[in-house]
């Protein structure tokens, strides 16, 4: 046996057997062309009878990124390559309309697991898949990048990755400087990107800006574990955080959202200024390709305004953009037609806008 860091066990998967083994299991390898067929027999059916007593439509498959084989995904996956692939199959032979979505965080090639994620989830049968954006620091160069590569993904493979604004598993002393600042951008960007799914983990409207580490039962991963001894010992119940500032910029985006999202849905995005690849420009624009007639602007650099943005103009060329809402409370303050862009003087920190025309 010879383990990398990334070798443990997890999860409830790990109590079955899938695959004989190679050699008398001499070297800890197993035979993937040998699949313990009752096993997985068993083990799909006894998910397809819980999805059937309490109506699933879909499953959530942690440690999705879990990929065993050295080589990578194989050129022609058979219906033993996954067990969580085999449980969607299973469980949609009775109900068509169930879906898989992967606790995968798309890191590269060979870092979690063997080989690429992506090819791993395409060939598992995952619809969409968690993605990583929750451990980036908005308008950060990784952010940035990260945040293209999934709607690359996203436009160019069979799985989705996930606008992730947090996740329970990153609220955490550990990431709190992920959440410092940018919480409206990404709640914005998570509802008004239609065509692409999010997912935000409970506390985050309220969350407070931990400057410091907070006691242990402000965290949700804390307060779940429930450890009783030791550093990560949780005392007494969970507490909200009381960041009313926040809640209360998030519920005027969530007001807004109600009147605005039947607007755009099932509407297609069409990119104006795509997150930069290059992890500089820190501006993102885009309309939608049913209704061009509004445009959407996030600043993603959290620290300071962006001055003399120009935007290409979806309406061909047409003026009289008026503003429909800023999480900054701006009511004032159109986009300006100058004969070839959509001209916007300041966008503040943070800011996140909405136009018509």
């Amino acid at each position: 046996m010879q383990p990398t860091p990334e070798s443990r066990v997890f999860g409830p998967l790990t109590r079955y057997k899938f695959y004989e083994c190679l050699d008398d299991n001499e070297y800890w390898e197993l035979d993937f062309g040998s699949p313990k067929k009752k096993v997985w027999q068993y083990f799909t059916e006894k998910y397809a009878e819980v999805a059937r007593e309490y109506g699933f439509d879909f499953m959530r498959g942690d440690m999705s990124h879990v990929q065993p084989r050295a080589e990578g995904t194989p050129a022609q996956p058979d219906e033993f390559y996954d067990p969580l692939g085999a449980v969607k199959r299973r469980i949609q032979q009775g109900n068509p309309r169930f879906y898989y979505f992967a606790e995968s965080f798309l890191a590269p090639a060979n870092v979690l697991a063997y080989g690429d994620e992506v090819d791993h989830l395409e060939a598992a049968g995952a619809e969409t898949t968690l993605g990583d954006l929750q451990s980036m620091v908005v308008g950060s160069p990784d952010f940035l990048q990260n945040f293209r590569l999934y709607l690359d993904i996203k436009e160019n493979r069979r799985v989705t990755p996930c606008f992730t604004m947090m996740t329970g598993d990153k609220d955490d002393p550990r990431f709190d400087k992920f959440y410092m600042g940018g919480n409206e951008a990404r709640f914005f960007i998570g509802l008004f990107l239609p065509n692409m799914p999010s997912y935000m983990g409970l506390g985050f409207e309220c969350r407070d800006v931990h400057v410091a580490p907070a006691p242990n039962e402000y965290y949700t991963k804390l307060y779940v574990f429930k450890i009783g001894t030791g550093p990560k010992a949780t005392n007494g119940p969970y507490q909200w955080g009381k960041n009313e500032a926040l809640f209360g910029n998030l519920l005027k985006i969530r007001e807004f959202a109600e009147e605005f999202l039947p607007e755009i849905e099932n509407c297609q995005v069409r990119w104006l200024l795509p997150p930069d690849a290059t992890g500089h420009k820190k501006v993102i624009a885009w309309t939608l390709v049913e209704k061009p007639e509004f445009v959407l602007v996030a600043n993603l650099d959290i620290d300071n305004a962006t001055k003399n943005v120009k935007i290409p103009n979806p309406m061909e060329g047409q003026a009289g953009w008026n503003l429909l809402f800023s999480t900054k409370g701006k009511t004032e303050g159109g986009l300006l037609f100058n004969g070839v862009n959509l001209h916007l003087e300041v966008l503040e920190a943070g800011e996140c806008r909405v136009y018509s025309l």
